[in-house]
């Protein structure tokens, strides 16, 4: 190719609309499978399903004001989901579509960010933002959160994020507030936004030749505007109360330090450093997969702690010789890697999530890399002037075409339950849970006798009691089918013992209103005990069905009992399903009695 050939080549790419017609036809290229993929009964399904009940319609007022305390805080999030079910129903593509596009978009929101960053820093080479922007859309780790229904938490927050920072470089106090307000109820990890935007705050202004004074005191000043909403948004998640909910009570627990022994200081300490650890290795763990993402698993629930508490200290070493040169750059961008994921250390170190080290905790913490990758370029154009450029183009090139080859070879095991459980069981075949959900997808395939064999085998490892219970109860279930109502029962029974929660109670209610009574006071005897399995099942959760279960077994014989059950279905649930049966019951014993 001659120099005149390559330089109008340059010359065109160099327009932002040439750069901006790439990233968006390269980035929706690669992830158009994910149009084709199914709703996965892991979230997706029952989310549509709870959605499409037309007795329960959802309500976006009570997603934002409702003050449950509950795990997860998260409105607008489940008013996308409504909003597509209004557009799509239940077509699975339209739930996808909408993932597909904000993806696309926040490439290009961050195509915007590292266009000013490069302006701002005088770069010379004006593709490093295009090549930035598509080595984050196509990073391999992004993939969950997009071929996920569910995973749209990341990819919505993260839009949010992105225009937060882009309000910032406009500097833009209340756009990037608001924008900061709906991350946060997209999803908690938007709070990321916050260390992020204050560290590359300092460090601009370190640039533009400001004292460290006064690059804290900006930095400060947007922690401060920031707090605005953060305060707002704990404000609407704790109904006006600020109280520690559950969620953020999970997130900050850990097992040493929750059994902790009283007046025991050796105890408090070998419990701080040992949580410290786990923090490093979870940190250095998180740094290495945004480098090396391979290899690539949909639950990891376990890492090598000693392996990455080493290499934690080989990160922290450079970055500390750094300071002391006082040359902070390896520094200051080891702390904004961790910016872009803190959020997800908490869960990593706590008994949060069954998946403490999800590779969607880290979407975020992409763009952030993508942005170290493009001052990396510029700095190895600066330092070495005469070949810099071409090995700056062939290391984006190569990371380019390997992110996404594997990116698009990676959506394949998001297309269906099946290829994304055997995929996990692969990675994983020692997790007791991932053995659970495998044999699962087994049977509903229909291999039943490789998937009960599977389910059996995972009782061996599974130490979480509501997991043993689901276990448990499924080959209670068989147990059923068969007419073994003595396994059944015992089975049932260890599930109790395992966990005692709604899922079990109703299991066990079912369990008993289906065995076979031999006399009257066998039918009573069961009969009572299914009803009270329910009504435990519907204290734990308030789900009318439960109470309807229980009045349809008194009809028979106490139909009082079931009238009572079916007023307060009523009462409590007018809107539901079962309130509407509950009426049509009571109007006809009404008129069969005259009253």
């Amino acid at each position: 190719m001659s120099v005149g050939a390559r330089f109008n080549i340059q010359h065109t790419l160099n327009k932002p609309v040439y750069g901006i017609l790439i990233l968006l036809f390269v980035t929706l290229f690669v992830y158009y499978p994910v149009l084709n993929a199914h709703l996965l009964h892991f979230d997706d399904l029952g989310m549509v399903q709870e959605l499409s009940n037309p007795y329960q319609p959802p309500s976006i007022k009570d997603f934002f004001l409702s003050g449950t305390h509950s795990r997860y805080y998260r409105p607008l999030l489940l008013s996308s989901f409504v909003l597509d079910h209004y557009i799509w129903q239940q077509q699975a593509a339209g739930y996808h579509l909408t993932n597909y596009l904000l993806h696309a978009a926040n490439a290009l929101l961050l195509f915007f960010i590292l266009s000013r960053l490069t302006v701002k820093f005088n770069f010379d080479n004006k593709l490093l933002p295009l090549g930035g922007s598509l080595l984050f859309a196509l990073h391999p780790l992004t993939c969950e959160s997009v071929a996920w229904v569910s995973g749209r938490t990341d990819v919505l927050a993260a839009f949010f994020c992105l225009s937060a920072f882009l309000f910032y470089q406009h500097n833009s106090r209340t756009g990037a507030a608001i924008c900061l307000l709906l991350g946060l109820l997209s999803k908690e990890s938007a709070l990321s936004i916050i260390p992020v935007i204050a560290l590359a705050d300092f460090w601009i202004r370190r640039w533009e030749g400001k004292k460290i004074k006064q690059a804290i005191f900006s930095s400060l000043s947007w922690i401060i505007t920031l707090s605005a909403p953060l305060l707002i948004y704990l404000y609407l998640r704790t109904g006006g109360v600020f109280s520690v909910d559950t969620g953020v009570k999970e997130a900050l627990s850990n097992k040493i330090i929750i059994d902790k022994p009283v007046g025991n200081i050796g105890y408090y300490l070998n419990a701080a450093i040992s949580y410290c650890a786990r923090l490093l290795s979870a940190g250095s763990f998180y740094i290495k997969k945004l480098f090396i993402p391979f290899p690539l698993n949909f639950a990891i629930y376990k890492i090598d702690n000693r392996l990455y508490l080493l290499l934690s200290a080989l990160i922290m070493l450079p970055a500390v010789y750094m300071a002391l040169k006082k040359n902070s750059t390896i520094l200051g961008w080891t702390a904004l890697l961790v910016a872009g994921f803190f959020p997800g250390l908490f869960v990593a170190t706590s008994e949060m999530a069954w998946m403490p080290f999800a590779e969607r905790y880290l979407y975020l913490a992409c763009a952030v890399w993508a942005a170290f990758m493009v001052f990396s370029g510029q700095w190895l154009i600066t330092r070495f002037p005469l070949n810099g450029k071409k090995i700056t183009v062939y290391i984006f090139t190569a990371l380019i075409l390997l992110w996404g080859t594997t990116t698009s070879l990676r959506i394949s095991t998001w297309h269906d339950d099946s290829r994304l459980w055997t995929a996990a069981y692969r990675s994983s075949p020692a997790s007791g849970k991932i053995m659970y959900k495998y044999g699962m997808t087994l049977i509903g395939t229909g291999r039943r006798k490789a998937g009960l064999k599977i389910i059996k085998d995972s009782l061996k490892i599974i130490r979480d009691g509501k997991w043993r219970a689901y276990a448990l109860i499924t080959l209670g279930n068989e147990a059923m089918s068969v007419h073994d109502f003595t396994a059944a029962g015992q089975r049932y029974q260890k599930a109790l013992k395992a966990d005692d929660g709604y899922f079990t109670q109703s299991a066990l209610a079912a369990f008993y209103a289906g065995l076979p009574a031999l006399t009257p006071a066998d039918l009573k005897k069961n009969t009572d005990r299914a009803v009270s399995h329910y009504i435990a099942a519907y204290k734990l959760k308030n789900d009318p069905n439960f109470l309807f279960q229980a009045a349809k077994l008194l009809i028979k014989n106490n139909q009082n009992a079931a009238k009572k059950l079916y007023r307060e279905i009523i009462d409590k649930h007018p809107t539901s399903q079962e309130a509407a049966f509950a009426s049509q019951t009571l109007y006809y014993w009404g008129q069969q009695h005259g009253t």
